[in-house]
């Protein structure tokens, strides 16, 4: 079933009624403070996927993968430093003070997390290809428990005794601020498997699609008393697909050849093994522009659920401020 279309340019309570979900959010109460000790967005540039079936027809295998190309480490800085400026500007213009980065940088808490911080665009493997993660404005980002569909490589290299989710509750006690962990999480295609024991055949149906990740974009907020609230998106974004251009590159010496429709399928009945290899080039003005659109807009979804449980508590502090006078 097709997620429900998302209009960037809507009502934000009415697109956070419908995709998003909060959790916990009273423990924002009296939040003045926020010290924001990561900002990630990632961006998957490479997904693959694989099949087989086993019956009296025989033994099929079907595998397929589909690289992400065109888009430059500057347009992914470039959009994931838009991205931070505007959720500072809506928490800013909801009375927020936000930590400036050098203070919690300074902080002993998170320094001590050094060890796991990444600063590089370098791939890195997950359980359905490879992403590429970016910090705003060069700040390092990290991995946590909440990271599930890394890869098992990813996840074995690492290990480690330093934990973010012990760490970050000592930042926030320390700088009595909130602290905000936000993880944003972007795809470029989808892959659909079928197959197994007693099927006549297997298959992996590729296909663009550009679109903000449920589960895995998420606002994780830690307050100086050890409180959590959390807003994640709980259904797919589906951004405009005009970004992208499909090619099939699996026969070398010849020419790609361009697909003119959106879903592609790899598909063996009957015994044997196929295996396809697609490109998606991006249009990096229209890609740039279709993730901030819509990630701006999923920001003002996120300050629809967020805004009120702050506005809420400085209302009751400000009435016990007004008894006590």
């Amino acid at each position: 079933k097709d997620p429900p279309p998302f209009d960037p340019a809507g009502d934000p309570a009415k697109q956070a009624a419908t995709f998003l979900k909060g959790s916990k959010l009273e423990a924002l109460g009296g939040a003045k403070r926020v010290a924001i000790s990561q900002f990630r967005v990632e961006f998957m540039v490479e997904n693959k996927g694989s099949a087989s079936s086993s019956s009296s027809a025989g033994w099929t295998s079907s595998r397929s993968d589909i690289t992400l190309v065109g888009v430059s480490d500057e347009m992914r800085q470039a959009i994931t430093d838009q991205l931070y400026d505007r959720l500072v500007q809506d928490l800013t213009g909801a009375g927020v003070e936000i930590v400036p980065y050098e203070t919690l940088a300074a902080d002993d808490n998170y320094k001590s997390m050094e060890k796991i911080f990444r600063r590089s665009q370098e791939p890195v493997g997950m359980q359905a290809g490879k992403s590429v993660f970016v910090g705003a404005h060069g700040t390092p980002y990290y991995l946590t428990n909440d990271d599930k569909h890394i890869g098992l490589g990813t996840a074995l290299g690492g290990i480690s005794t330093v934990q973010p989710q012990n760490i970050e509750p000592r930042i926030a006690e320390s700088l009595q601020a909130t602290v905000l962990r936000a993880t944003l999480s972007v795809k470029f295609a989808d892959m659909k498997s079928s197959g197994g024991m007693f099927h006549m055949g297997s298959s992996v149906e590729t296909g663009e699609a550009l679109a903000w990740v449920p589960d895995q974009t998420q606002f994780l907020f830690v307050t100086p008393d050890s409180g959590k609230a959390r807003v994640t998106l709980a259904k797919t974004i589906l951004m405009p697909n005009d970004a992208l251009t499909l090619k099939d590159i699996t026969t070398k010496g010849e020419k790609a050849t361009q697909l003119a429709a959106n879903i592609v399928t790899g598909l063996f009945a009957g015994g044997g093994r196929t295996e396809r290899h697609y490109e998606a080039t991006a249009n990096p003005e229209a890609y740039s522009a279709a993730i901030t659109q819509y990630g701006e807009a999923l920001e003002s979804a996120l300050m629809a659920i967020v805004q009120p449980a702050l506005a809420s508590a400085r209302s009751v502090a400000a009435r016990s401020s007004g008894r006590e006078l």
